[in-house]
This record gives structure tokens, C-alpha cells and sequence, in this order.
């Protein structure tokens, strides 16, 4: 028996306004599957996640997660199923420690899975178990970004919606993210990321989806877009 995916997008429409910014979306997310979010800048990748957060509306389309259709719902209830968003900004408390900054995430887990501790993140993410009691405001970008994801995984979700993980990092940042994504995917952790690093997308992700103007041009495995240098100048290189 095929088991369903995690994440199932189909014919998903977005508007802002009068603009129409995605058309008829679809895409699918197994378990512990990476699912990368190709595209150019405005190709629609951070407006498909957000749409599936409960962030911006759908107006056409469905969103399923483990089965269930989430479409319209309050993101706080999206997040109560064991959905999890990382935001391109960030959004710590700069205020807090990284320790606040956990605990401020932290919810009990809904399945037999062991539950996310601050010593499991930290042997995921050790430059954060190196910097516990340090303001969180006083962390390095890559960092800040670390430290999103690990907040996130405090709440313990079943799928993970990243949103451009390696903005602004330098690249020996963006290798450690990478690392600490493939730790991810080896605990079973299903993720959807959007991202324009063609290199990170190579290292971490099983299967792509090509936007474009958000419209849908590719999607399959990571490999074959890797492999189609037509696909990559038409679609990703710089215009």
C-alpha cells in the first residue's frame, strides 16, 4: 500500500489584490522527504509557503497535510497539526537568550517520536550549544538563522516549511546549514525549501519544483534538474 505524502498542494491559486501570483500550483511531500522551491526571485516560492502556513489565502486549490485538508485555516491551527515555518526574516528575540529563545518555541510532541530537547538541537547545531546564555541579538547571521530553525523544531512539527535558508550567509555558513539539513532529513523530518542556492538545493533536496512567474515548470527528482543544463539557464539562470 502506498503510503500518502505528507504535504499534498494541488491547483493552488493565489492572489494579491488584483494580481494573480500563483496558478495552479501542485506538488507533493513524502516523509522525511526534502522538497526544494526553485525559482528566480519573484518566482512565487515564498508566497507557496506562506499560502500553506495560512499566511496569504488560497483562493482556488487545496492544501492537505497527513490527509487533512488545511485550506483556509488559521495558521495557529496549521501549527497545532505539526506544521513549523522558518521566515526568511528571522524573527528572534533579539532580547532573549538563544536558551529564551528555545524555550519560547518549545511544545510537547503529538506522536511516538522523541520529542526535540535543546541537547538534541545542540548536537545538530552546536555553534548554538556554544552560545546558550548569549543575548540572541549578538549572534552572527548564521546563527540567527540557525537558531529560527532550531526555535521552529522546539515545537516539535512533522513537516518544516523553510524559507531561503542561506540568504545573506557566507558559504562556509552555508555548508554548516547544509549539514545540519541532511541531520534533519536522516531524523525522518519532512521539509518543503524555498531557495535560490542551486549548490544547497543539490546537497540536501530529493525532489524539485520549478517556478516561474508562479506557474509550475518543473518537478522531479533533484537529480534530473541538476542534470538539464536547458532547465537551468531557461528557468534559473540570471536573466
Amino acid at each position: 500500500m502506498t503510503q500518502a505524502p505528507v504535504l499534498s498542494v494541488e491547483a493552488l491559486d493565489v492572489h494579491y489584490g488584483r494580481a494573480k501570483i500563483l496558478h495552479g500550483i501542485s506538488f507533493e511531500a513524502k516523509a522525511g522527504e526534502i522538497v526544494a522551491l526553485a525559482g528566480r526571485n519573484g518566482a512565487g516560492k515564498s508566497t507557496t509557503l506562506k499560502a500553506i502556513m495560512g499566511l496569504v489565502p488560497a483562493w482556488a486549490g487545496r492544501i492537505a497535510f497527513e490527509g487533512q485538508d488545511i485550506t483556509g485555516l488559521d495558521t495557529y491551527r496549521i501549527a497545532r497539526m505539526g506544521v513549523g515555518f522558518v521566515p526568511e526574516d528571522r524573527r528572534i528575540f533579539t532580547d532573549l537568550t538563544v536558551a529564551e529563545n528555545l524555550a519560547v518555541g518549545a511544545r510537547p510532541a503529538k506522536d511516538e517520536r522523541k520529542a526535540w530537547s535543546v541537547e538534541r538541537l545542540v548536537a545538530v547545531f552546536p555553534n548554538l550549544g556554544r552560545s546558550l546564555h548569549r543575548s540572541a541579538g549578538h549572534l552572527s547571521g548564521g546563527e540567527q538563522q540557525m537558531l529560527t530553525i532550531a526555535r521552529t523544531l522546539m515545537g516539535n512539527p512533522r513537516l518544516i516549511l523553510i524559507d531561503e535558508p542561506s540568504e545573506g550567509l557566507a558559504p562556509v555558513i552555508v555548508e554548516e546549514m547544509a549539514q545540519a539539513l541532511l541531520a534533519l532529513k536522516r531524523d525522518k523530518l519532512t521539509m518543503v525549501v524555498s531557495e535560490q542556492n542551486l549548490n544547497l538545493l543539490a546537497a540536501i533536496a530529493d525532489s524539485a519544483v520549478l517556478l516561474e512567474r508562479g506557474l509550475v515548470r518543473h518537478v522531479g527528482p533533484m537529480s534530473e534538474l541538476m542534470s538539464d543544463e536547458s532547465l537551468r539557464v531557461r528557468y534559473l539562470a540570471l536573466p
